[in-house]
């Protein structure tokens, strides 16, 4: 875990995703004596924390959040109580800044369903279910989507989770989407990923059978990654 080392007045959260959400972060520490302040902040897939500690004072901030907020909560709250460590004489109100990350926020799933719907055929031909239903093995064999179907819908997981379960739609020709709502997305604590990771491409062999998967998981990778569908 790596720490960004900088010394007030200091804007903070550069290496969290609040700084993409709002035209400019706010300043901390205009009222108060400069000091110097290392920090670190993430998320993954249902929680965020934001650590921030203070050498003069002896003081560490540690703030852990669940689920997936509309911005980096983690960080905001963080902020606002470093504003307290340091003793600020007229500490800022983060609540604008907070607002405007979460209506920005709320603007990237419509985002990624207007760009999903350009590459959609709803005319093309539907490849029959049970054709498709298996498990699929990443090559490193620590990951396998297991396609299925239930009350007559296809879905997949991961791993055989229960909790990471989703359900596919017939997207165009071999490729189905599994795009959620935002309600569900938020609930299942997914992000905001790029509109291609919420596409599964199903590959055929020589014979005519699905055989392969692909699914680009990071969408900054140049390739998909590849899951070989397990012999029955």
């Amino acid at each position: 875990m790596g720490f960004a080392k900088v010394t007030t007045p200091a804007q903070f959260g550069k290496i969290g995703f609040n700084s993409g959400l709002v035209d400019a972060m706010p300043v901390i520490g205009t009222s108060s004596k400069p000091q110097q302040v290392f920090y670190h902040s993430g998320a993954g897939a249902g929680y965020g924390h934001c650590f921030m500690l203070v050498p003069e004072s002896q003081s560490a901030i540690v703030v852990l959040t669940n689920s997936v907020s509309q911005g980096d909560t983690a960080d905001w709250v963080a902020q606002s109580l470093l504003q307290a460590v340091l003793n600020e004489k007229h500490p800022l109100d983060l609540t604008q800044f907070a607002e405007q990350a979460a209506a920005k926020w709320r603007t990237i799933h419509q985002g990624i369903v207007e760009a999903l719907e350009k590459g959609r055929k709803p005319d093309s031909p539907e490849p029959i279910h049970e054709t498709l239903q298996g498990k699929y093995w990443h090559k490193t064999r620590a990951l396998y989507l297991e396609i299925f179907q239930e009350d007559g819908t296809l879905k997949f997981n991961i791993n055989g989770k229960l909790d990471q379960e989703h359900v596919l739609s017939h997207y165009s020709d071999d490729t189905f989407v599994f795009l959620p709502s935002a309600d569900q997305r938020s609930r299942s604590g997914l992000f905001h990923y790029g509109a291609p990771a919420w596409l599964l491409h199903f590959k055929k062999n020589s014979s005519g059978n699905f055989t392969e998967m692909q699914w680009n998981i990071d969408s900054q990778s140049p390739f998909p990654e590849k899951f070989i569908r397990e012999e029955s």
